[in-house]
């Protein structure tokens, strides 16, 4: 089970004020009560595991209110599509993954994309977080299962795929030792 950022952060050394840490709710009343919790608080660093496309509009709206935030750090990548909306409003966002930027040109994501194409023709835009997580557990999945032998059970999938060393989804995430890098934040 992934670790909670909060546990993350409090384990890098971050120090988090009591009450810093607030659950994601999706609408205007969640981005507003953080706004005014952030100004009330006098907050500069804002590190966020929702989806970029709820974590834009609580940054624009935070920059319009004055939130004088100096760090912005996202678990999830910005899209086209967001930064098309929102454009200037995320100057300074940084976004922190595993996975391979869209942006980049590269035989994984080509690959990634022709898949996408073939078997989920509904999701019109590949380049989205969600889907490409997606596609690397399943892929996850396949290796499990390859690894496990001619007739798997379930022991035999977790032995075997925690015995992967390499893993990195065909070149769309960091190269990944499953059982020596489980929940362990990135270095």
């Amino acid at each position: 089970m992934p670790k909670s950022p909060n546990k993350v952060l409090l384990g890098a050394g971050f120090d988090l004020a009591e009450g810093s840490v607030v659950d994601f709710v999706p609408g205007e009343a969640w981005i507003g009560r953080v706004v005014r919790q952030m100004l009330a608080d006098n907050i500069d660093t804002l590190v966020s595991a929702v989806d970029i496309s709820h974590l834009a509009p609580l940054v624009a709206a935070a920059r319009q209110a004055g939130v004088p935030l100096k760090v912005i750090l996202s678990g999830s990548a910005v899209n086209a599509e967001v930064l098309g909306r929102y454009g200037p409003l995320l100057a300074g966002v940084t976004s922190f993954s595993r996975t391979i930027p869209f942006q980049a040109k590269s035989p994984s994501l080509d690959a990634y994309r022709a898949a996408v194409a073939q078997y989920a023709p509904q999701l019109t835009d590949p380049d989205q977080t969600v889907a490409l997580t997606s596609f690397v557990i399943a892929d996850m999945l396949i290796r499990g299962l390859e690894e496990a032998g001619e007739c798997p059970t379930r022991q035999s999938f977790i032995d075997g795929l925690r015995a992967v060393d390499d893993y990195d989804a065909g070149g769309l995430i960091s190269r990944t030792d499953i059982d020596g890098d489980f929940g362990r934040t990135g270095e």
